[in-house]
């Protein structure tokens, strides 16, 4: 026989029991895991307002960042434009009067005609070459112009004479006019020149200066036959005024200078 009040708390037990499994089966949990309370995962309603403010917030700080980068490569693709390369290929010349180079025109075609291992520079290039600088910064050569014209290089009396080779053994690299008159002017320019260069940091020039007009340069790498070249019109002197900072290009027809510094000679 049972007492009373045990048969009432078993019978108390066995509902608590059994409200436990029924618990259990309604939540899908298991002995010792978490029952899922109402769906509070990923996907609960209340939850997913919260992450969605969050990730608005994260996107609100991220913008700015993402507008400075893009606008600065924008600037930094405009300054290259406005500005040009960080390095240019350059170097220093005399230009030739116009009408000296009309009148070169007819007498270059005849020397490209008999001299054909040769690539002739067109007449609208024809310049004295004073300094060759390479591949250098462009601030560089700026600066190098700067002094150049703060030393006040003085404008002399220019005449072209006859045609001559830069030679390897028996083979012509360079084909050229020579200098009648301000040969020693242009040597004292030229001068100037490569001191402010040296100055610069530029390595010295391995050759002597020699004053000359290039008229072409041999295809071959170990040069060429020096042709039988006919005689140069004969052009008279002009006063030498103004020395070029020219930038060279290379195009679809070959090398193109640019001035990019106009130096008055006083």
């Amino acid at each position: 026989m049972v007492p009373a009040g045990t048969k009432g708390q078993e019978d108390k037990a066995q509902a608590a029991r059994a409200a436990g499994d029924d618990s259990r089966h309604r939540h899908g949990g298991h002995l010792g895991q978490p029952a899922d309370h109402g769906g509070r995962g990923e996907h609960d309603p209340e939850r997913q307002p919260r992450r969605g403010h969050r990730l608005r917030q994260l996107a609100v700080r991220l913008a700015p960042e993402r507008a400075q980068l893009v606008g600065t490569r924008q600037l930094g693709e405009e300054a290259r434009d406005q500005s040009g390369p960080l390095t240019v290929r350059a170097f220093f010349g005399l230009p030739l009067p116009e009408r000296h180079r009309e009148a070169l025109g007819p007498f270059l075609a005849e020397c490209q005609r008999v001299g054909p291992d040769f690539r002739w520079t067109p007449a609208e290039n024809l310049h004295l070459t004073i300094r060759f600088l390479g591949h250098v910064e462009l601030l560089l050569a700026e600066g190098i112009a700067d002094r150049v014209a703060a030393a006040q290089p003085a404008r002399f009396e220019v005449q072209l004479g006859e045609t001559g080779a830069f030679k390897r053994g028996k083979m012509a690299r360079v084909l050229w006019l020579g200098l009648r008159t301000g040969a020693t002017e242009i040597s004292a320019l030229a001068a100037t020149v490569e001191a402010e260069c040296a100055r610069a940091g530029l390595e010295a020039e391995k050759r002597g200066f020699h004053a000359h007009l290039t008229l072409a340069r041999a295809r071959p790498r170990e040069g060429a036959v020096s042709p039988s070249l006919p005689e140069p019109p004969e052009l008279e002197p002009w006063r030498a005024d103004e020395l070029i900072l020219y930038r060279s290009r290379l195009g679809r027809g070959g090398s193109v200078y640019e001035p990019m510094r106009r130096l008055r000679l006083g």
